[in-house]
């Protein structure tokens, strides 16, 4: 059997967002994996995305296929989300509470798939541990998007914190988004 190719492999849990502006709200998509993997697709890139996600939400995976995105989606018991609730008419000032979380991936969840990048794009900590860092990049060069490791859930909340990893888990990174 062929090993499937790709140009790019994303992980990162899929979000189901709150967008609050003005008292209204707006249930919508989100996370890196929706949006880079789309934004990927739509230069020419090829994409494969594996996410956790609840089965319930697994309709909304719908759209980065018909975009082209292979998806490799994993049940989880919940589906990560942050609800935005925006201070300014430009959408500039926010504030961002934790409304779920789709877990923690491990090795045996990642599929045997080939890529010439792989981009971790968790959308808080929790989601990527070293020892999966470590593996991944014995496959392909890495990019990382730092919010994943350092943007940590606290009470009803999210803070900036650093990563208690971070000097051995850079080692292992080529390419870094902050």
């Amino acid at each position: 059997m062929t090993m499937k190719k790709y140009d790019i492999m994303m992980i990162g849990n899929f979000a189901v967002d709150k967008l609050i502006v003005d008292g209204v709200e707006e249930i919508t998509s989100g996370g890196g994996v929706y949006y880079g993997s789309i934004a990927a697709r739509r230069v020419g890139a090829s994409v494969a995305v594996v996410t956790r996600l609840h089965n319930e939400e697994f309709w909304r995976l719908e759209e980065m296929r018909s975009e082209g995105v292979v998806v490799y989606p994993i049940k989880a018991e919940g589906t990560s989300g942050i609800a935005n609730y925006y201070q300014s008419a430009d959408m500039e000032t926010r504030i961002c509470k934790p409304i779920g979380f789709g877990g923690k991936y491990s090795i045996d969840q990642i599929p045997m798939i080939k890529s010439q990048v792989i981009m971790l794009s968790p959308l808080y900590a929790g989601e990527v541990d070293l020892d999966l860092l470590k593996y991944l990049a014995q496959i392909a060069p890495v990019s990382l998007d730092i919010q994943g490791f350092v943007r940590v859930p606290v009470a009803d909340g999210l803070e900036f914190r650093p990563w208690t990893d971070m000097k051995e888990g850079l080692s292992h990174i080529t390419y870094l988004k902050v």
